[in-house]
């Protein structure tokens, strides 16, 4: 016995638009979302590229007395420094990553929590002022940067 199309169950009469306007929606915008998804991977990016050229830099720096002298020694220490840049460049992106993402879920959050208390004209106002406002109570200049 063959099952007819409206046998099959509850959606076999429905076309794709309709299954999909019957999903249920996430209770996030899209901006939200993708604010600290994007600053996330920018972070990881220039985490990366900072990271690993300071630690060729250092590698560099700490070895310079110490050159091969002969083609073995060479391509050991070329495989050395290889292997620190990319841990180099894989701890900059987390740090880098994780501190860019955080700064996005912070802004987010903070002008979400300011449309909830009925703040909605100002709430990137809000969200910007408080963001700024907790970078510069954690971040401390460089005790030399007054004489740049």
């Amino acid at each position: 016995m063959a099952t007819t199309a409206s046998q099959a169950g509850p959606s076999g009469d429905f076309t794709l638009a309709e299954i999909k306007a019957r999903l249920p929606k996430p209770g996030v915008p899209w901006e939200d979302i993708a604010v600290p998804v994007l600053l996330f991977v920018l972070g990881g990016t220039t985490g990366m590229l900072r990271g690993s050229r300071m630690a060729a830099l250092q590698f560099a720096a700490e070895n310079t007395h110490r050159a091969p002298k002969n083609v073995q020694g060479w391509y050991f220490y070329q495989k050395t420094k290889n292997y620190r840049v990319i841990l180099g460049g894989v701890k900059g992106a987390a740090w880098r990553s994780f501190q860019l993402g955080g700064l996005g879920v912070l802004y987010v959050g903070t002008r979400e929590a300011g449309v909830k208390i009925g703040m909605r004209e100002w709430s990137d106002v809000l969200a910007g002022t408080a963001t700024g406002g907790i970078i510069s109570a954690i971040s401390f200049p460089s005790r030399y940067s007054h004489n740049r």
